[in-house]
């Protein structure tokens, strides 16, 4: 039996600053010393990414393999980055990634949630999904995230109309430091707990069908500084007496459309 075959493009960056790139794990130099490391085009993921525990940054495109178990041990990680993931789900041990600042999931289809163990991840402070069209809602434990700042969710309809759910939980008004919320394309349904996040400076609900009003608690975001509600069924700008200062988009389809 052939040995299996783990080459891909493998993009590296060192504790000094140094980049390098390789085809196989078992050219890595000093692997103790890696901090950062890029993964494309691999039809099988190394198993021994498992040892690079001061891993801090890491992204994964185009792979035809998931990650290994031991990867979700690597708890200095801070930055992961996943894009055409193939996996239906990520594992409840990404609760693990206690370091996790950022979390990027890109075009990654088969996806619909986090796993609960996301509640563990306390220091994140961004959240991206960006054109996974299946995902449909944030787990409750998502507000144990408190740290959390921005959460950037993003997703096309496809060509006849149809659009995404997107289901925000009620804990969403436990992220007392949140400055940026983006749910854009889709059908939107907005806990009135969002009125907790006072310190919310940026909304974007642009694209949402089922939005015809302002909901009330937005009115009670007195930090709000930009407001998009373009493209919805909101004809009429709101006025906010309280905040003359904010910027709103709404730019919007002719009524009928």
């Amino acid at each position: 039996m052939s040995d299996p075959d783990y080459r891909a493009i493998y993009e590296v960056t060192y504790k000094d600053g140094t980049e390098k790139g390789y085809s196989h794990f078992d050219e890595f130099e000093n692997i103790e010393e890696i901090i950062g490391l890029h993964i494309a085009e691999a039809d099988l993921i190394d198993p021994s990414i498992g040892n690079l525990v001061n891993l801090e940054s890491f992204s994964l495109v185009s792979s035809n393999d998931i990650l290994p178990e031991n990867f979700w041990n690597l708890t200095k990680l801070k930055n992961l980055h996943l894009c055409h993931y193939i996996d239906d789900e990520l594992p409840e041990s990404l609760g693990n990634l206690v370091s996790l600042e950022e979390l990027n999931i890109k075009m990654s289809d088969k996806i619909t949630t986090l796993p609960q163990s996301i509640g563990n991840c306390s220091n994140l402070k961004k959240l991206e999904i960006d054109e996974c069209n299946n995902f449909n809602f944030l787990p409750e434990t998502i507000g144990k995230c408190i740290n959390l700042e921005e959460i950037e969710w993003h997703t096309g309809c496809d060509g006849e109309g149809d659009h995404t759910h997107k289901h925000l939980p009620k804990s969403i008004g436990n992220l007392v430091n949140l400055k940026k919320l983006e749910l854009i394309d889709g059908t939107v349904y907005l806990p009135e707990s969002l009125g907790n996040c006072i310190v919310l400076e940026h909304l974007n609900i642009r694209c949402n069908t089922n939005l015809k009003s302002v909901p009330d608690f937005i009115y009670k975001l007195a930090n709000l500084k930009f407001l998009d509600i373009s493209y919805n069924k909101i004809y009429n700008t709101p006025y906010f007496a309280n905040n003359e200062k904010l910027v709103i988009e709404n730019r919007n389809w002719p009524r009928g459309f």
